[in-house]
């Protein structure tokens, strides 16, 4: 089985990555910020859908809890990539491989405002509110950083100048054989 864990903050590109080297090595896909975002019906962009989400819900230890524990069934039964902010630390004894996804504040709003379709403004104003949200939500729920989670990967890539098929191109390389 190959089980790939694919973490980073809002905006790092962790979804995108997880899609396209899923697609690319034949693997199934779970995102865990898609079940995030299915929680909320309200008609509004995806990240700001996500903060309302965390700020109504993602403090609920039950929901995480339940995600985490979907995660960890994934990866005891299938060849698949886990797109989860917390898969590198969840997946710590199941992942064959795990990578932390990182880039600059400034290129993950750029990235929101443009995935989103929504003014730069309101993009850093939600990176800044999800980052801040987050960090408090890890540090209670799990006792961890965004540092203690780069430090768990087995790579960390700063993906703020690569091309999504280079981030992918070079997830391929390192994958252990």
């Amino acid at each position: 089985m190959t089980i790939i864990a694919i973490s980073g903050k809002s905006g790092s590109g962790a979804t995108s990555v997880a899609k396209i080297l899923a697609k690319r090595l034949g693997l199934e896909c779970f995102s865990a910020g898609d079940v995030f975002r299915m929680l909320s019906k309200e008609n509004l962009p995806d990240v700001v859908k996500t903060k309302e989400v965390w700020k109504n819900r993602g403090m609920d230890k039950k929901v995480h809890k339940k995600i985490d524990e979907i995660q960890r069934g994934l990866a005891r039964h299938d060849n698949i990539v886990i797109d989860a902010k917390l898969s590198v630390y969840n997946l710590k004894n199941l992942a064959d491989f795990r990578v932390w996804l990182k880039a600059s504040k400034n290129k993950r709003t750029e990235r929101i405002a443009e995935r989103d379709n929504i003014p730069l403004s309101l993009a850093a104003s939600l990176i800044e509110d999800i980052d801040y949200i987050e960090s408090g939500m890890w540090k209670k729920l799990y006792n961890l950083s965004a540092i203690d989670l780069e430090e768990m990967a087995d790579v960390s890539i700063d993906t703020t100048e690569l091309p999504i098929e280079e981030i992918v191109n070079k997830i391929i390389r390192m994958l252990p054989k």
